[in-house]
């Protein structure tokens, strides 16, 4: 593993040389391999900067062989090679998490338009696949109606101008997106009381075009030239899907068999059995609470233990579909303790098992570091297995007594006791009372968690990376590609603050610190972007080993009562300063948006803004009633964001509970919705 780990090193260190020095591989295989690394590697931006060398490349030779008589094979071979580029770099482009959602995605659809993407002339599935599938992530990230339908015909195009190149792969698509469709049709017939008839068709749609291709595939892949296991797996599985959708269950299990995609890599395993147990959801399967022995299991159920085996298929079943995370609003360390009434009832309810991206805010944050250290301690002495729901109810009643005992010793007035502390404050060009502040969260809040960690040892960032118990590799777990496996999954824990020099929001992870590119539009924002660079990269020791109080504090630091925090060398010629999470998003809903949650939990502690009968005129009363209206109103526009996805089915699932009320749109299925009442019974206990 190791040497494998060393040889990715050697070839991302060469290819890095490769685009720093403008010198592109003569040879278009070569430019394929490196493409090819990069891609498995998720390193797309470096991807497209290679694509793009390889594409001037190109047009200059087409130039000089223009002035030239040059043979119709090589000319023929040039403009695939032409076409391939742009098909990639559309790809990398829609991938490249560096650019804002909405950049990237308009730049991968100009690509694919140059190559005749709306063409109806176009055969070339590849083309319209590709079309299809950064419509559909259109529509997974702003959630409109629209996308969702461009994707369907782009995917309907590639299947039905070109099946034989296409194998399904479009048909496939287009008949998943025709079940949401109908079930989106389904649900709203229901409840109007109205006809069925739109469902129904819809459903026909996506049946006969599965039919379609179960009938068609398998004599093209007897037909096939290249008949290797790698070109015949993904047919293979697309039939496997076409059965699971026609519910034929046995079998899309022989396929799968023949596909042997139990010993296939995780990432194609993760996309398959992801893909059919939404199907399954689609096709009203319950998942029971419980999964006892397979022969008594649903035969859908039987078919996904092919993928992956029984035991591990039976977790990633009972963990049920989406990702889901969880919000910690602003609000002081009145939010600390309303957040803690939260998480008790949701680890009564065993939600907390499910969560796997923490996103906070200012108290949320004081209070979510506190429980994600807890966390992090579970997971690393107990194996998935041993994990229950008494662990996360215990998890949070230890952090309710001891957050509760930090709290009463007044850390806020601790940072004015000490003389040298003061002087340290007066006198340090870039170390403020914020830092202080954050020094004492670890000090009187963090170091209570019983972890091993040594007293008056500065917590660290990369700290935080968990390294799960009873994991093949568990120094390199990467929560995104193996939480689908585990029960009791390892979170990811983002900190939300505000940068002052750009007005963007500023994220603190255990791998990365910087402004993500989600909510930043160069159609209207055009300060500058600083980006997310990962602690290793740093450029000092004290920045590579940030501390978790110091981020804390930033996350937490109000305007006007707390100076920003400032972090100084970590960009050429620049000096960041940061203040609380809440001047940019204080429900941190945006961030669970970011790690591509469709399971939203917010706990939103900051209260509802009250009417008032007589509003003063003095300024600091006007100054004050008018941030709140502002605030109030991104609130609000972020509500209706969020019942414009779950309108749409880009979001499964959103729960809010506030001080005011609890709000819930249907699409949830449980019976969490409690009163504040509760909930503050809840932090009391």
């Amino acid at each position: 593993m190791a040497l494998e780990s060393n040889q990715k090193q050697k070839s991302l260190a060469e290819i890095k040389k490769i685009i720093e020095n403008q010198r592109c591989p003569d040879e278009m295989c070569q430019v394929k391999s490196l493409v090819d690394i990069l891609k498995k590697d998720l390193e797309f931006y470096l991807a497209c900067k290679l694509l793009n060398l390889a594409r001037d490349k190109q047009r200059t030779l087409r130039q000089q062989q223009e002035s030239v008589s040059t043979k119709e094979w090589w000319q023929e071979e040039a403009a695939q090679d032409e076409v391939w580029n742009v098909q990639q770099l559309a790809f990398c482009t829609y991938k490249d998490k560096e650019l804002p959602p909405r950049k990237r995605l308009d730049q991968a659809t100009i690509l694919l338009e140059e190559i005749g993407l709306r063409s109806p002339e176009n055969v070339d599935a590849e083309t319209l696949s590709l079309g299809g599938a950064v419509y559909k992530r259109k529509w997974q990230e702003f959630g409109q109606l629209e996308d969702l339908h461009e994707s369907l015909s782009f995917y309907r195009a590639a299947f039905e101008r070109n099946c034989r190149q296409d194998m399904g792969y479009g048909g496939a698509n287009a008949a998943f997106i025709l079940d949401l469709l109908a079930n989106r049709a389904h649900i709203i017939a229901r409840r109007n009381g109205t006809s069925l008839d739109e469902a129904q068709h819809l459903q026909k749609q996506a049946n006969d075009l599965r039919q379609q291709m179960a009938e068609q595939i398998p004599a093209w892949l007897t037909e096939t030239n290249d008949a290797t296991a790698e070109n015949q797996f993904w047919p293979q599985v697309t039939l496997a899907e076409v059965h699971f959708g026609l519910q034929n269950y046995e079998k899309a299990g022989e396929w799968l068999t023949k596909a042997d995609v139990i010993h296939a890599d995780n990432w194609k395993q993760k996309t398959l059995f992801t893909q059919l147990l939404h199907i399954a959801r689609l096709q009203g399967i319950a998942i029971p609470k419980e999964l006892n022995h397979v022969s008594d299991w649903h035969p859908a159920w039987k078919t996904l233990s092919l993928i992956v085996g029984e035991e591990y298929a039976r977790r990633a079943i009972l963990s049920k579909w989406g990702k889901v995370g969880l919000a910690l609003s602003g609000g002081g360390f009145r939010a600390s303790f309303f957040h803690l009434g939260v998480m008790a009832r949701l680890a009564e309810m065993d939600a907390l098992r499910c969560v796997e991206a923490l996103s906070t805010v200012s108290g949320g944050s004081i209070v979510g570091a506190h429980y994600y250290l807890e966390v992090q301690k579970c997971l690393q002495t107990k194996t998935d297995n041993e994990i229950t729901r008494e662990d996360y109810i215990e998890i949070v009643r230890r952090a309710q007594e001891r957050f509760l005992e930090g709290v009463q010793k007044n850390i806020k007035m601790k940072t004015f006791a000490s003389l040298r502390d003061n002087l340290n404050v007066f006198f340090g060009k870039n170390y403020s009372r914020s830092h202080r502040l954050g020094e004492f969260y670890e000090s009187e809040l963090y170091q209570k968690v019983a972890d091993g960690h040594a007293n008056d040892t500065p917590r660290t960032m990369p700290e935080l990376l968990i390294e799960p118990k009873g994991e093949p590799d568990s120094k390199s777990f990467k929560p995104k590609f193996s939480n689908w496996l585990r029960q009791a999954k390892v979170p990811v824990m983002v900190l939300n603050s505000t940068s002052l020099n750009s007005g963007h929001n500023w994220q603190f992870t255990a791998c990365s610190m910087g402004e993500p590119p989600s909510s930043i539009s160069g159609e209207i924002d055009n300060n500058e972007r600083y980006r997310q660079l990962r602690y290793e990269d740093a450029p000092t020791k004290d920045l590579q080993n940030y501390r978790l109080g110091h981020a804390v504090a930033a996350s937490a630091c109000v305007p006007g009562l707390f100076e920003p925090l400032t972090i100084a060398g970590l960009y050429k010629e620049r000096t960041l300063r940061l203040v609380d999470g809440g001047v940019h998003d204080n429900q941190g809903i945006a961030g669970l948006l970011d790690e591509g949650c469709t399971r939203i939990l917010c706990s939103d502690a900051c209260g509802q803004m009250g009417d008032e009968a007589n509003p003063s005129d003095a300024p600091p009363s006007v100054l004050m009633r008018a941030s709140s209206i502002l605030q109030d109103r991104v609130r609000e526009a972020q509500h209706q964001d969020l019942r414009s996805r779950l309108d749409n089915r880009a979001l499964d699932v959103c729960f809010l509970c506030t001080l005011g009320k609890s709000w819930k749109q249907p699409h949830w299925t449980g019976s969490i919705v409690r009163t504040h009442n509760h909930w503050q019974a809840r932090k009391t206990a």
